[in-house]
């Protein structure tokens, strides 16, 4: 105990008053909201930024001291952007409301608006530098006599400038600076907006205009846009995104000229030409102008090949120049004739899925079997694992995986119990590929994947594909490819070709067979039935 101005305090007594105090003074930062609770929250902040989140959920549970700081940062800096969370498992009305399909999902909401998807970073730092930006002002408002100032400036620094003259308070004022602050951290180009107020006597529709300013664009691309599409802020968004494109750009960025980002202002894909110096560069740009002009639904660019960032996500394959396709998530190279008539046609290949796709591939393995398995490439993946007259069960994997390291001895089994017997000559293949060197038809987003392709006519393979997400054991593995194997219609797999005993965690068809193929096996008068059971002589 202790003698506080002659009052007896109990050491205890005083340390959880401080904690109260402290609760009091220093309230949580980040704001739980529930279905009951969210719309008023919402609408009595400026500027929310909501994680959806689920408590078993490894990723969120990283995020969770982040978006902690973050939101400690800005409620000190006194600023007008808060944070809160939602627990999407106890609350799936409002899950199911924002769309949330993975976990954790971040929503930016200004003024009680429709939701902004969160991209940004994932530390504090940067979630709080995200949201600090957004409280800057997205449009600038200066006078008529400001804005060529303003567009100089704009375009000295490589940006594109929008300049709206604008009735205050109007429907038009509203949507552009909502599209304004969605386009804030478009990341394809540097934007800039500015509003000019229109007086008072003006009218809110006919008098209002905008106009953008493009640096870097020559004949036959104008230097300025006027707008002429809808004024809302979903057109004012798009029609900024396309006015930055022209005929045929000069560098190639994923966040510009990726599937992705040329899908979101309605083209069908890009046409990247890449070439090797000044002269091919001339000729390539040449044919692509020509391609531009009679494919407008296409975005087009010509790079050079040695200030290529992203020569990857292009295939580009050195030497001399090429045009790669970039549609969907496929690729497709040109290489030999650049023809803007060769290219054309290249294109309406593609539409119509006649184009052959290009795919990453490691050189020829040394050995084409290993330890049992069969090593596809993406030069192979086509050939053997597309065959009508096989089943070929294919583990995707990476080197690095640690999960994939442990499959490896079991899948090598599995091929060899394949071949022992005798499955191999029905047409059953085990195969493996390594999805770091290598890619194909197939999509993997995790390691590992099994897909059983199985032996139908190859336009049915995909469609028809198995991917297997049982135990990764040996037992389970090896009743999937008897039972879903086409080659393998028919075929018994007893216990004693498994070489276990019974498994109750097998499906009962697969267990009545497999005991039925035991038991025929093993007479029960005999020795041999109490050595395979352990229970003693007789039936059990």
């Amino acid at each position: 105990m202790g003698l506080l101005w002659g009052v007896t305090v109990r050491a205890e007594d005083a340390d959880a008053e401080d904690e109260d105090e402290d609760e009091e003074d220093f309230p949580e930062s980040v704001h739980v909201l529930k279905d009951g609770t969210f719309d008023d929250f919402v609408k009595s902040h400026e500027r929310v930024l909501v994680e959806f989140y689920a408590p078993w959920c490894g990723h969120c549970q990283q995020l969770e001291p982040e978006y902690n700081q973050a939101a400690d940062a800005l409620r000190m800096e006194g600023a007008k952007s808060v944070l809160a969370k939602v627990d999407a498992t106890a609350e799936p009305g409002l899950a199911e409301r924002f769309e949330v399909k993975s976990y954790p999902t971040l929503k930016y909401i200004l003024n009680g608006g429709d939701p902004i998807e969160y991209d940004g970073p994932r530390k504090a730092d940067g979630i709080a530098e995200w949201l600090r930006k957004r409280e800057k002002p997205a449009v600038e408002e200066i006078a008529e006599s400001e804005a060529e100032a303003f567009v100089e400036k704009a375009l000295g620094a490589n940006s594109f400038a929008v300049v709206a003259h604008l009735k205050q308070k109007s429907a038009r004022a509203k949507a552009f600076f909502k599209s304004a602050e969605a386009l804030a951290d478009y990341k394809a180009s540097k934007l800039r907006f500015a509003a000019v107020w229109l007086p008072k006597t003006a009218d809110p529709k006919k008098d209002a205009r905008m106009a953008m300013s493009r640096p870097g664009m020559s004949d036959p691309d104008p230097k300025k846009l006027d707008f002429s599409g809808p004024w809302t802020d979903g057109g004012i968004s798009k029609w900024v995104k396309q006015s930055t494109y022209g005929a045929v750009g000069s560098e190639f960025k994923l966040e510009k000229y990726g599937a992705e980002a040329v899908g979101a202002v309605g083209a069908k894909g890009s046409v990247v030409g890449i070439f090797e110096d000044e002269e091919a560069g001339k000729a390539l740009a040449a044919t692509l102008h020509k391609v531009a002009a009679a494919e407008p639904q296409w975005r087009c660019t010509a790079v050079l090949r040695k200030s290529l960032d992203a020569a990857e996500a292009v295939a580009d394959k050195g030497g001399a120049s090429q045009i790669t396709v970039l549609h969907g998530e496929k690729r497709y190279v040109l290489q030999d004739d650049l023809t803007p008539e060769a290219v054309k046609k290249l294109l309406a290949d593609v539409l119509a899925k006649k184009a052959k796709p290009y795919y990453k591939s490691a050189p020829p393995p040394a050995q084409v079997v290993e330890d049992g398995v069969t090593v596809l490439t993406g030069e192979t993946f086509e050939q053997i694992a597309m065959d009508p007259k096989k089943d070929v069960f294919v583990e995707f994997y990476a080197p690095w995986c640690g999960h994939c390291q442990k499959l490896s001895p079991v899948w090598s089994e599995l091929a060899k119990k394949v071949e022992k017997d005798g499955f191999a000559k029905k047409g059953v293949v085990v195969a493996k590929m390594d999805s770091t060197a290598n890619e194909c038809e197939e999509s993997v987003s995790g390691f590992p994947t099994l897909v059983l392709y199985p032996a139908v006519k190859k336009e049915k393979k995909m469609r028809q594909k198995l991917i297997f997400s049982g135990a990764r054991d040996f037992d389970p593995l090896m009743d999937f490819l008897v039972e879903n194997a086409v080659n393998l219609e028919g075929v018994e797999l007893g216990f004693a070709s498994l070489g276990k005993k019974p498994s109750l965690a097998r499906g009962r068809g697969a267990l009545m067979r497999d005991f039925a193929a035991w038991v025929q096996r093993y007479d029960p008068s005999e020795s041999s039935w109490a050595e395979a059971t352990g229970l003693g002589k007789g039936p059990c």
